[in-house]
């Protein structure tokens, strides 16, 4: 297997850290709490969110502005920016990169990603992950180079994705988990030469974003296919099916049972304050709902809400 061996870092290096979601958040805390130099921090613009639609700080803001740490959100990226520091880490920043840019600091660009790469390149590794039902992911620390998620592999940790785990629930661990493996590569980093790992395209899947016409549930899929999709979308932009003619969300699916036979694609059955939806050919318990304007409540509190009663069929009316 081809490797690029890359010098040892030096001991107080001026970093940037490049972030802008939650995601990124446990990063930049740790690189802080641990002593590394963070020169500055760039994130993207305030965004307007929300039904008010008012201009929202990125999580990383936030956290940079309570560390007081320098903090720059430009709307596109000019080279004075990165030039005067000695190591750049981009954790999550949300925007493409320009190849002028990847060599512009002594030891280059360094990107934190949650996937075991060349394994789910792109935008939403934690997402698809979920989605095609895998039993591990990661966190991959690489060289970046102009090519999507393809650099080097410098430093690789496995992680286990829990039985029925949700996309939102994932990314929190990986989050903490991406925090502890910078930390714990920079100083093997620092220690010595980084043997980086050249990734096989050949091996390579891709993760592309989530969109919104992704999220319809089809009840003539597997069991586990559904719950996997809900888990995935879980928190956004959240699956959906009709309830009567009205999109509702759902999340937190447990795979009940597989291999079955007699199901009727979205028919309902409740049992004691739960709610079963059966598949082609099997059953999927839903444990939290959420009806359009209205917050994200258990299955109990939906069912005695909305008259959830058995043989109600989801996913019938307006397509």
């Amino acid at each position: 297997m081809e490797s690029v061996v890359f010098k040892p870092l030096c001991k107080s290096p001026d970093i940037i850290f490049m972030g802008t979601p939650e995601f990124a958040v446990p990063s930049l805390r740790s690189l802080h709490q641990r002593g590394y130099h963070i020169k500055r921090v760039i994130t993207q613009p305030d965004r307007p969110k929300g039904r008010g639609r008012r201009l929202t700080p990125s999580a990383v803001k936030i956290e940079a502005e309570r560390l007081g740490l320098e903090l720059i959100q430009p709307e596109r990226l000019i080279e004075d920016l990165i030039n005067d520091a000695d190591l750049i880490i981009v954790v999550a920043f949300g925007r493409v990169i320009k190849k002028e840019f990847l060599i512009a600091p002594g030891y280059g660009i360094i990107n934190v990603h949650p996937s075991l790469l060349p394994r789910y390149r792109g935008a939403a590794p934690i997402q698809w992950a979920i989605m095609n039902n895998e039993k591990e992911t990661g966190i991959s620390i690489i060289k970046m180079e102009e090519g999507l998620d393809s650099g080097p592999i410098l430093y690789q940790k496995r992680v286990k994705i829990r039985e029925d785990e949700s996309a939102g629930e994932l990314s929190k661990r990986l989050a903490e988990e991406s925090a502890s493996s910078l930390l714990e590569f920079l100083g093997q980093w620092q220690r010595g030469v980084i043997v980086g790992r050249i990734q096989d395209d050949s091996e390579a899947t891709f993760a592309p974003k989530i969109t919104k016409d992704m999220k319809k549930v089809d009840w003539n899929e597997s069991a586990r296919k559904v719950s996997s999709k809900i888990r995935a979308l879980d928190p956004t932009p959240g699956a959906t099916t009709l309830l009567n003619d009205v999109e509702i969300k759902l999340f937190r699916a447990r795979l009940e049972k597989e291999g079955v036979s007699g199901t009727v694609p979205g028919r309902v059955k409740v049992e004691r304050g739960r709610m079963f939806v059966d598949t082609i050919d099997g059953i999927v318990e839903i444990r939290e709902l959420q009806y359009p304007g209205r917050k994200r409540i258990r299955a109990s509190e939906f069912i005695k809400g909305y008259r959830i009663s058995d043989g109600l069929i989801l996913g019938s009316g307006k397509d």
